[in-house]
């Protein structure tokens, strides 16, 4: 046999082994798209579809998580990609650490992008993905890191809250505890709180380390707090809603009526309101000043998002459910399919959902080409009739096509 019909065989091969691969990866790429026509009859449109890198047949979409200008996907194989939260563009993708390393959902401050792999921490650049700094950790880490403009916080499987340097990664304190430490704190203002499952919320000077108060509770705390002006907001596995004074630990309210189920999700502050879901329970909507409540919904798992009308969640049957935001009263759904990756929203009205092989998709209402601003409302986007003249507008998305890529540092 020649050997240019041997490489042709081998070659041949090769294609009839990697086709089926090869076109199951393909298939996977924008397989979570709900039919527009479905979204319109709820009043909804795909603002944008994308992709994060990925490697389809072996790997799942862990964590997706956002801030006001980004979201964030990240890969058990430990990719990171970054996404323009409003339009889809893909700005970067890094791959954090060794391949299916244990790891926890990036955050993020002002400039940049916190997330560890194993015993490191990665600080990245939030525009360029570049990793600007990577330190050794003391231990195993139990949750995500948090920020302020001076010092990152993290908790640790032996019950230490570790404050390090944001320039040095140096240690400035460690703070122990009797037990895990599974929620992320919460620096606020010259003071950072952090909960024990020892059921104590501990709150001390973020210099210092300092006792400023101790509150306890009568059960584990495995929730991530939530702040309303001046208080903080505990939920605690003894079925209650705490709301503390966020500078003496005072009691303001607590709210013990939540028929015995275990709370695991943040509480969600939108303006004078808090949505909670405990488990196997629904959605319940409550003043954040008195904790009286407003209105609840059995069946939700998750918050998704809310806009100035409407909440929308999912429930155990991975549909989208559209609420009535004044009664709670049901108005629509959508089925998500495939969507089955949720991520609360508090920032915007933008809802995110995405697949298990990492197709994200942003949905809107429709009127709604500018986003509805929760948190950070200096950020909400001029009308047209207040911008400046000589300003042109983009052409709004159709959310048919993918998101383009930011350049060649965003891998296909």
């Amino acid at each position: 046999m020649s050997e240019l019909r041997k490489v042709s065989l081998l070659l041949l091969g090769i294609l009839i082994c990697t086709s089926p691969a090869m076109a199951q990866s393909g298939s996977r790429v924008g397989s979570g798209l709900i039919r527009r026509r479905i979204l319109q009859q709820q009043g909804l449109t795909r603002a944008w579809w994308s992709q994060a890198v990925m490697n389809y047949r072996r790997d799942k979409l862990q964590h997706l998580t956002n801030d006001d200008k980004n979201v964030y996907a990240q890969s058990s194989n430990g990719i990171l990609t970054t996404f323009d939260a409003e339009s889809g563009r893909k700005k970067w993708a890094t791959r954090i650490g060794s391949a299916d390393a244990p790891g926890m959902p990036a955050s993020s401050n002002d400039t940049h992008v916190f997330v560890w792999s194993a015993a490191t921490l990665f600080m990245l650049d939030k525009e360029s993905g570049k990793i600007v700094e990577q330190f050794d950790l003391p231990g195993q880490p139990s949750t995500s890191a948090r920020a302020d403009e001076e010092q990152i916080y993290i908790g640790f499987l032996d019950g230490s809250l570790y404050a390090f340097d944001i320039e040095s990664g140096m240690v400035n304190w460690r703070y122990q505890t009797s037990k895990r430490i599974l929620v992320p704190a919460l620096p606020h203002s010259h003071t950072v709180l952090f909960a024990s499952t020892n059921g104590i919320l501990y709150s001390v000077d973020a210099l210092t380390r300092d006792t400023v108060f101790q509150f306890e509770s009568d059960s584990q705390i495995t929730a991530p707090m939530a702040v309303f002006e001046d208080l903080v907001l505990l939920a605690s596995e003894d079925y209650k809603l705490y709301a503390l004074n966020i500078n003496n630990g005072s009691q303001g309210w607590r709210s013990p009526f939540l028929s015995g189920e275990r709370i695991k999700q943040a509480p969600v502050v939108i303006k004078n309101d808090v949505y909670l879901v405990p488990e196997h329970r629904g959605l319940y909507c409550l003043s954040a000043k008195t904790g009286d409540e407003h209105w609840y919904v059995e069946g939700i798992e998750k918050l998704l998002s809310l806009s100035p009308r409407r909440v929308y969640a999912v429930d155990r049957l991975n549909r989208l459910v559209i609420l009535n935001r004044d009664t709670g009263a049901k108005v629509g759904g959508v089925p998500l399919g495939p969507a089955t990756v949720h991520m609360t929203n508090d920032f915007t009205d933008r809802i995110y959902v995405a697949t298990s092989s990492g197709t994200i998709v942003c949905l809107r209402e429709t009127p709604r080409d500018l986003p509805h601003f929760h948190k950070n409302p200096e950020e909400q986007p001029l009308m047209p009739q207040f911008a400046p003249a000589n300003a042109q507008a983009a052409a709004p998305a159709t959310g048919d096509a993918p998101a383009a890529d930011a350049d060649a540092n965003a891998a296909p």
